[in-house]
């Protein structure tokens, strides 16, 4: 399987339930970082536990490694989203030669609440199909930013207990509603903006 970059036709916009909402410049036709909502202890991003794994030949990410945050680091923090409306979230990922690519999933494809999100090889499975919801279209107050919402379990990627702070894991669970227009309710950790550096 090959890396797909988001089209040309979609890289202007997003599209999710018949409303166009604008992507930044920074979620275009390029990986990005994306860093989370909680800025509460500093900028934090979604990544991969240990970073790259790396020998005299190439450098790769193990299958079945535990999504966390972690501060500005490596490469295992890039990411592109294959599709606008819905698909595997791809782990853009190439230090000495491209690599295949691996992707965003839930660990065993699980249903519950608090499962752990992994990195696996793409295989198409419903667990590594997400929607990127922008907070606009939720009215949630966190300006250029999304919603990664599991096709399979129907559940968001947020930040175990809500702890945005080095190496905690990144889990699935439902989304807090907060008050639209107001910070009352909403949960940050649940919030993810594209950053292209």
């Amino acid at each position: 399987m090959r890396r797909h970059p988001l089209s040309t036709a979609l890289a202007a916009s997003i599209v999710i339930a018949g409303v166009a909402l604008a992507v930044p410049a920074s979620a275009q036709n390029s990986p990005n970082r994306w860093r989370n909502a909680d800025t509460t202890h500093g900028n934090f991003y979604l990544g991969v536990s240990g970073g790259p794994v790396c020998n005299r030949v190439d450098c790769g990410l193990n299958d079945g490694a535990n999504i966390i945050v972690w501060q500005a680091g490596q490469s295992d923090q890039f990411w592109w989203p294959w599709s606008a409306l819905a698909g595997p979230v791809e782990n853009y990922y190439d230090v000495l030669n491209p690599l295949a690519p691996a992707c965003l999933g839930v660990a065993g494809g699980k249903l519950d609440a608090g499962i752990p999100l992994i990195i696996w090889g793409c295989n198409g499975s419903d667990d590594q199909s997400w929607k990127l919801v922008s907070a606009d279209l939720y009215n949630a107050p966190f300006p250029g930013c999304f919603v990664f919402n599991n096709n399979k379990s129907g559940m968001v990627m947020g930040v175990s207990g809500g702890t945005v702070q080095n190496g905690t894991k990144v889990i699935q669970w439902p989304m807090f509603y907060g008050t639209p227009g107001a910070k009352t309710g909403w949960h940050p950790d649940q919030f993810w903006c594209p950053q292209s550096n």
